[in-house]
């Protein structure tokens, strides 16, 4: 059996790559900005810092921010004494001279980068020393160690592409789990009818993520679907053609010949009898019924619904002037109504406003106290919720009002803008 040759370093005096002014500055930089903190974690982890005790301050700036509790330099300090590390990592002179180490905490991502850069390195120089371990230890399986040193050298950029790429095992769980309870129900549509029975019995109706385009013969009338939404360029409402010609509403948005969108009077409506119509729905969830030879306006000029294919680019108006009275709503109601839009989390028992803007959060909480003042919020993880005032002796009238507007309990992907937000007004 063949004996393993004596491993020989190469160059054992040689440093790891590394860059402390780059670590401290990311340290710096998050112990004075929460901003900060969230654009680090996206790139880094404890590992990834080459002075123990800066993964140290790393792990407790995560840890105290989880908790909703602050992650400035005396909170951190007090953390890591709690822990019996203070000392460990030079005490709280070196906390304090972190905050004087960052230039801004807008360049915490830039110095993040070079942090991870050097971690990859060494990660790479471990995997050379592994690799040349394996070829002196003489194995009887060539092709075996092969494979193990190109497992080595591709854990070594496994990190960048965790978030990308999961265990096919789970993933399959699921799909078998989705197949078997559609195959329970027992019905011909699983997913939404469309109307037209040829078509639901060639798709099994509209899945969940699935993009459907749908051609047809041409000359059949062009013409869109009395169900499709228009927005009265008086009122803001968004109502069916249907209801639009039901009542004679004088105007609607247009198209003229240099692209802007402006209101137009309507001279008359003209039925177009029954046309068979299709769905195309964009990229960003938007949709429209059509007949087939509907025009589309592409870069290269208009072009029939049916001329479309997957991965073209139609025009799309980036705004539409539309505005009504406002119905009754105050400014910092219809703010407050985008917060929750925007970065609110309404599937608890009282709705939460996620920001680490004191600026926002402070405007936040005067829109509250302006039209709900027997509401207050408390800090909650990394969100503000909100509660009644007086727990118990009152409703949460913010939660209500959510309710009555349909998003509570919606998720960021099932969110929505109610019918009111389309009848404010200029300022709103």
């Amino acid at each position: 059996m063949a004996q393993r040759a004596p491993l020989e370093a190469v160059r054992p005096n040689r440093i790891p790559p590394h860059n402390l002014d780059a670590e401290q500055s990311v340290l710096g930089a998050m112990l004075e900005s929460r901003d900060a903190i969230l654009n680090v974690v996206e790139i880094l982890d404890a590992k990834a810092f080459y002075k123990p005790a800066h993964g140290m301050i790393f792990e407790t700036i995560v840890e105290c921010v989880s908790r909703g509790e602050p992650a400035d330099p005396v909170t951190v300090a007090d953390e890591l004494s709690r822990k019996g590390a203070l000392e460990q990592i030079g005490g709280k002179p070196y906390i304090l001279g972190l905050l004087e180490a960052y230039p801004t905490a807008s360049s915490a991502s830039r110095y993040a980068h070079i942090v991870e850069e050097h971690a990859l390195l060494r990660r790479l120089i471990e995997a050379g020393n592994r690799v040349q371990e394996i070829g002196f230890e003489m194995p009887e399986d060539v092709d075996e160690a092969v494979d193990e040193a190109e497992s080595v050298i591709y854990q070594v950029a496994d990190r960048r592409l965790r978030d990308d790429m999961q265990p096919i095992r789970p993933l399959l769980t699921k799909t078998m789990e989705d197949l078997e309870a559609l195959a329970e129900l027992g019905e011909d549509v699983t997913g939404l009818a469309s109307g037209f029975g040829d078509l639901d019995h060639l798709t099994l109706g509209f899945q969940p993520s699935s993009l459907v385009i749908i051609a047809a013969r041409p000359a059949m009338g062009k013409c869109v679907c009395s169900s499709c939404f228009v927005t009265d360029p008086g009122t803001g409402d968004r109502i069916t053609i249907k209801e639009f010609v039901q009542r004679k509403r004088p105007a609607i948005h247009a198209m003229r010949t240099d692209g802007d969108v402006e209101p137009s009077e309507v001279s008359d409506w003209i039925p177009n009898g029954e046309r068979e119509c299709f769905r195309l729905t964009t990229r960003t969830g938007r949709s429209i019924e059509a007949t087939s030879n509907h025009p589309f306006l592409m870069a290269t000029g208009w072009a029939p619904l049916d001329y479309l294919q997957v991965g073209d680019r139609i025009a799309i108006p980036r705004r539409v002037e539309a505005f009504g009275s406002g119905d009754g709503w105050t400014r910092a109601k219809a703010r407050l109504l985008a917060y929750f839009i925007a970065e609110g989390a309404l599937t608890f028992g009282s709705p939460e406003f996620t920001n680490f803007d004191e600026k926002i959060i402070s405007d936040f909480r005067d829109c509250l106290d302006s039209d709900f003042p027997e509401c207050t919020t408390r800090p909650h993880q990394f969100a503000i919720r909100v509660r009644a005032r007086n727990i118990g002796k009152g409703a949460n009238t913010v939660t209500s009002w959510l309710r009555e507007l349909g998003l509570m309990g919606k998720k960021a992907e099932h969110k929505f803008f109610p019918d009111s937000v389309w009848r404010m007004d200029r300022e709103q």
